[in-house]
């Protein structure tokens, strides 16, 4: 039996499983003794089972075995437990919009609080001193919260009224002034209550300053303290405040906007944006921030702004993430130093916390909670008819409280808030507009997800919203048949771009249709490819009469000759609550030309997937959907998630040999574990367990706010705290430790030398004994243990890599299918098998003998032959690196990206690959002149880069230089990389009418599909000027 003290090491230091084991073995011999119990319990709320930890206190308290520090214990979890319960119960209360989460106090507890607050509050602030909005939003939310405490007969209201200005509990104002006064006097709080002439009751309070940092709860219980007791009533206003009159407006007509993006992340809503606020009447354009590295030239372009006319932006619109938040306030403190004029106006996905939003990034005009579609156009045609400078007028503040709510305005020594508790959603959610030539795009057909997943922050609410067209809505048919008629009107805009003198709608439609009864295709003027439509819903697929619709549209237009699709969709959706998959939909798909498909599964364990609460099994729905959809032709890559904060030694150990043996593709953009975001489920229980206690922490001054356990935390207002979108804690240290690590190393020596050979042994042979209902997991165990009795020189790991090894090989999906050729001994004697093991022994012998062509030849064969199969295809790409082939290793290693997407070789390929090419030290320093990837394979920038080394002798080239650019030059090369494929600049190579690798090495200036190249240095440099880059010639190559 394990000692007390061994137990109690275990539960400090992990592996936790092994100290509630323990611990649960003491207390069945020593059933009375507390210090055990106490222990266990903690395990268990560690591991989020509260109802647990409880119970074996509650036996406790049976048996007699009791005292003071178990009933605090026992209290603390109960209320943990109800906290956690009413959260539960009131995230979406009368809202798809998260309203309610645990928040962290900073003192090693907790509070439960609402995300953004009732009522329209006007703040104003006397003398010249600054407030950071969390001071006032703090009290401004406690005069909200006494206000609901009366409205609920929870607060009883003191003093004598007169029975003609009694006020009735449900009529208490959501609205009032508060005036913030220098020296607060001899009362810190003064409360009355004003009848206006038009708004009816309102708050009217002066507070002294040190009030605003007061804590909460103190804040609360001195207005509760006021309210009781002191003899107050409602006075009739007598004057008027203090106005602001018009002033003559800064600009005639719509303001320029400039919206901008600090991220991938906040391209596409940018994007539709800018399109809305076209589409609406107001000059607009798009900034892409591509590396603060380059942010004065960022800044610098914006006094001059070509869709401007060379003019700078009236207002600043700043899409925010919660991991771009110092770039965020870096960004704005620029702005206002170059445009003290113009506004700023900052929303975002991080608006969906909006007091956290205003704490961090202080710096702003308006702040806007929710979607921005409709009502930053309405903000923007108010605030920017005037000058910052100048301030905005009673009238432009009339205007932007006539507005729902769902604001922040910051106005001078006065700040609004207007509505919180409101997020804003437009009526109409639109595509974005096909703009430029590209062969890419990326498409976000909805908002929001029924679906509530453990994991999840729901920014995007749990809703669903559609896109609907732009022009010519037809709101007389069906939802989805409208929402299929924007997709539609998309592509048809897209098509019609080939033909730059211009062709009408029906036009279009009708050569459609009239080349599809013909059996032919369209010879497209400009793409010779079929363009590629990502979409990155949250679940494409939930509302299968759209599905429906938008197949029937594209089969009746015959567009899948000129598109493909990719879409998101998960598990659940494709089963439907069943335990078969919606066949019939995919058929749909795949008639459409859906192509790839990336599947929520959200686990690469079963307790994991339970865990993250989806109603699934790997054994009778993940890994039967993943085979069907390879029977179907679809390249299916699984979203997955190796930990949550609960998991155990064992749990991870599963995981990580299912990430090894895994029989489908994962995407390479794997989630090691959960990230924080204040909301989400996880997030709420890791605040409730790991009790942060940031007040003897060391304040970063650089900043308004420190980070501290990876939160951002605002100087002495910590509950507006935010995670860095970071992973959050583990119940057990070790495998916060180990899970730190997985990614930097293979996974196969991973499981050897990080993990328990004897933990490993254990979750093998438990696999082995499942039940029949859990038979593919069940056959990958006996599989194991079989591998492992045949060959007892074999350790688990080496057993394990062989499974995965053998399936590849034998194109298996299924690990029942697997164990059974195992067992009846027909792995070893299939055609197949011994035929790639032939031919993988050439190759190898060859490339011992140093025949590199003959080995090349035997790779390739192999390729050709057994396509499914990653071993010879990550051997030909790193053979063909090696060889200097790389605009071919380059090609192949796309292709393969389509069949095993391997995080692990994909920077083993591009860490390679750059030093081949003498780029690494460039991508290191300046990593934004190398375009992003092409969603799940590699850009064709690198395939260009090749190409270039290799027609320029790469054997003398030393170098690259990359001349430096402008923000509008990126977005060039950009949009050129977007447009340009392997298979374009193949093409276009062959049919050139002069000899490009002669002309370049002669020091010619060739235009190389846009982009001005030459060979300098004797030779030695590859210059490429992207200063010059004409993007209208991009399918050919000039002399210059």
């Amino acid at each position: 039996m394990p000692t007390l003290q061994t137990a109690i090491q275990y539960s400090m230091e992990g592996p936790l499983h092994k100290a509630v084991g323990s611990l649960e073995e003491i207390l069945q011999s020593h059933p009375r003794l507390k210090t055990a119990a106490a222990y266990l319990a903690d395990g268990y709320s560690r591991l989020g089972n509260y109802e647990k930890a409880l119970s074996i206190l509650s036996q406790m308290w049976e048996r007699g075995s009791w005292d003071e520090e178990m009933e605090k214990q026992r209290e603390r979890l109960q209320r943990n437990l109800d906290d956690l319960t009413i959260v539960e119960r009131s995230r979406f209360h009368n809202s798809p919009f998260l309203s309610h989460a645990i928040v962290p106090d900073g003192k090693g507890g907790y509070l439960v609080d609402s995300l953004g607050f009732p009522g329209t509050w006007i703040c104003r602030i006397q003398g010249s001193r600054y407030l950071p909005p969390p001071a006032y939003l703090r009290f401004l939310k406690s005069l909200a919260w006494v206000t609901e405490q009366i409205r609920n007969n929870e607060l009883p209201v003191g003093g004598s009224w007169g029975t003609a200005c009694r006020v009735p509990a449900l009529e208490w104002p959501f609205s009032g002034t508060v005036s913030i006064t220098q020296d607060p006097g001899e009362n810190q709080i003064t409360l009355s209550l004003v009848k206006t002439r038009d708004k009816g009751i309102e708050w009217r309070v002066e507070v002294g300053l040190s009030v605003l940092n007061w804590e909460r709860e103190q804040q609360r219980n001195e207005l509760r303290n006021l309210l009781e007791k002191a003899p107050f009533s409602i006075i009739e206003e007598t004057k008027a405040d203090p106005s602001r009159s018009d002033h003559p407006t800064l600009c005639s007509g719509f303001p320029r906007v400039l919206m901008i993006s600090l991220g991938l992340a906040s391209d596409y809503a940018i994007t539709i944006l800018r399109d809305r606020l076209m589409h609406n009447g107001f000059p607009a354009a798009a900034s892409f921030i591509r590396s603060l590295k380059h942010l004065e030239s960022y800044i610098e372009s914006y006094f001059r702004i070509p869709e401007f006319n060379s003019h700078p932006p009236h207002i600043f619109a700043v899409s925010v993430l919660d991991a771009v938040i110092e770039e965020a306030c870096y960004l704005i403190s620029r702005v206002r130093q170059c445009f003290p004029e113009a506004f700023v106006i900052i929303g975002g996905s991080t608006s969906q916390t909006p007091e956290q939003f205003a704490s961090l990034v202080p710096n702003f005009d308006v702040l806007i909670r929710g979607d921005g579609d409709e009502i930053l156009s309405q903000v923007s045609g108010i605030i920017g008819q005037s000058s910052r400078k100048e301030g905005l007028s009673d009238a432009q503040i009339e205007a932007l409280l006539a507005l729902p709510g769902g604001l922040i305005i910051r106005d001078g020594q006065r700040s609004i808030v207007h509505r919180l508790d409101f997020t804003h959603v437009p009526k109409k959610y639109h595509l974005p507009r096909p703009d430029k030539l590209k062969t890419i795009y990326y498409w976000q057909t909805s908002r929001g997800c029924p679906y509530d997943c453990r994991f999840c922050n729901k920014w995007s609410g749990k809703r669903y919203s559609m896109v609907l067209p732009w022009e010519e809505d037809p709101v007389e048919l069906p939802l989805a048949r409208r929402s299929a008629l924007a997709m539609i009107e998309f592509l048809l805009s897209r098509l019609a771009m080939e033909w730059p003198d211009g062709i009408s709608r029906n036009q279009l439609e009708e050569l459609l249709k009239t080349t599809k009864a013909s059996g032919r295709s369209l010879s497209l003027p400009i793409s010779k490819e079929k363009m590629f439509i990502v979409i990155e819903d949250d679940d494409f697929l939930i509302h299968r009469e759209r599905i429906k619709e938008i197949c029937s549209l594209i089969e009746e237009l015959g567009l899948q000759r000129y598109f493909e699709f990719s879409a998101i969709t998960s598990v659940r959706t494709l089963y439907r609550g069943g335990d078969e998959p919606d066949r019939e939909l995919l058929q749909w798909l795949k008639d459409s030309n859906f192509r790839s498909l990336n599947i929520g599964s959200d686990g690469l364990c079963q307790g994991t997937i339970e865990e993250n609460q989806k109603g699934y099994t790997l054994d009778r729905h993940v890994i039967p959907l993943n085979t069907l959809l390879k029977e179907l032709g679809f390249f299916s890559f699984n979203n997955t998630i190796i930990t949550i904060p609960y998991t155990t030694i064992p749990q991870f150990i599963e995981s990580v040999i299912f990430y090894l043996v895994c029989p489908y593709p994962i995407n390479t953009a794997i989630e090691v574990g959960i990230m924080g975001h204040i909301g989400n489920k996880f997030t709420n229980e890791d605040i409730v367990n790991q009790q942060y206690d940031w007040r003897e922490e060391k304040l970063d001054t650089r900043w308004h706010f420190s980070t501290l356990d990876n939160y951002r935390v605002p100087h002495h207002y910590p509950e507006y705290a935010l995670n860095g979108s970071h992973i959050i804690s583990y119940a057990d240290p070790k495998v916060r430790d180990l899970i730190i690590e997985f990614p930097n190393e293979d996974p196969v020596d991973f499981l050897r030398e990080r993990l328990p050979a004897e933990e490993t042994e254990s979750v093998v042979t438990s696999w082995a004994k499942l039940p029949e209902s859990r038979a593919e997991i069940k056959a990958l165990g006996n599989a194991i243990l079989f591998l492992r009795s045949k060959h007892p020189s074999w350790d688990f790991p080496y057993a394990i890599a062989t499974v995965r090894e053998e399936m590849s090989m034998l194109n298996l999906s299924s690990f029942c299918q697997y164990y059974k050729k195992l067992r009846e001994e027909k792995i070893e004697t299939d055609p197949q098998y011994r035929w790639i093991m032939q031919q993988r022994w050439l190759a190898g012998w060859n490339k011992e003998m140093k025949k590199w062509e003959a080995a090349e030849k035997d790779l390739r064969l192999l390729v050709e032959k057994t396509p499914w199969y990653f071993r010879p295809h990550q051997e030909l790409i790193i053979l063909l690196g090696n060889r200097g082939k790389l605009s071919d290793a380059v090609a192949h290693f796309a292709q393969y990206q389509l069949i095993n997407p391997n995080l692990r070789f994909y920077f083993l390929f591009l860490n390679q690959f750059s030093k081949a090419l003498h780029i690494d030290d460039a991508m290191k320093k300046h990593r934004i002149l190398f375009h992003i990837p092409r969603y799940y394979t590699i850009s064709p920038i690198y395939y260009f880069l090749a190409l270039l080394y290799e027609l320029a002798e790469g054997a003398n080239v030393k170098n690259f230089s990359f001349s430096m650019v402008s923000p509008g030059d990126i977005e060039k090369l950009y949009d050129l990389f977007d447009f340009l494929t392997m298979n374009t600049i193949k093409e276009a190579l062959s049919k050139c009418n002069f000899d490009v690798a002669d002309e370049l090495r002669k020091g010619n200036e060739l235009l190389f599909f846009g982009i001005p190249v030459k060979l300098e240095d004797n030779g030695q440099t590859i210059a490429l000027d992207y200063n010059r880059i004409s993007p209208e010639v991009p399918r050919c190559i000039l002399m210059r």
